[in-house]
């Protein structure tokens, strides 16, 4: 995947200064492999994911700089899909405060969910979205809870030797054990056809 490349190069070669913010204060804290968007990049490419929302609190131009660096350059390829630029007060204004909170959300109009996207992610609310609501937007298979799931891309965490490539993480009550792992086996079948491998675990 071009992006998956493209975003690891952007990754690893942040300023020092980035790397301290995003990594609370200690460079050497910094994992890049925390901050990779390519597994849900590639779910939403696929449909599973209804959207991939790009923003950091610790980064105010996180989701512009990473659109520069690995979306825009293969945008034209990328038929039916949008990209929307969101600002942290629900409009779509860009401000020239360089602290400006910026929001970018990669879906499709044609996603059965879009209208759920919108209403949520897209639009300024006078309080905060139920999770139950958020969730859906986000793609997560099941109501949130207490248990936190990771899939795992083990392909790419031995190539690139990182500590462990998460690709969709998310949390959920129990109950839900079924469609997790149908969840798990449509994703894992979906990266199967990049060559990679997917695991799964809980805590």
């Amino acid at each position: 995947m071009r992006f998956q490349q493209a975003e690891w190069n952007w990754l690893t070669t942040l300023p020092a200064e980035v790397k301290r913010a995003l990594a609370g204060g200690n460079e050497a804290d910094y994992d890049p492999a925390a901050f990779a968007h390519y597994g849900e990049f590639f779910l939403t490419l696929c449909g599973i994911k209804p959207c991939l929302l790009l923003t950091n609190p610790d980064f105010p131009r996180y989701a512009e700089e990473l659109y520069v660096h690995a979306i825009q350059p293969i945008q034209q390829e990328l038929q039916g899909f949008e990209l929307f630029r969101i600002d942290r007060d629900g409009h779509g204004q860009a401000q020239s405060d360089a602290n400006h909170q910026v929001v970018y959300i990669f879906t499709s109009r044609f996603h059965p969910k879009f209208a759920l996207i919108k209403e949520v992610l897209m639009k300024p609310h006078p309080s905060p979205v139920p999770n139950e609501l958020l969730g859906k937007a986000l793609g997560y298979p099941v109501p949130s809870g207490m248990s936190t799931f990771y899939y795992v891309d083990e392909t790419t965490t031995r190539e690139l030797g990182c500590s462990c490539m998460v690709v969709f993480e998310f949390t959920a009550r129990a109950g839900f054990e079924r469609s997790i792992k149908m969840h798990f086996e449509r994703c894992a079948t979906e990266f199967r056809k990049l060559g990679k491998v997917l695991t799964f675990s809980s805590s």
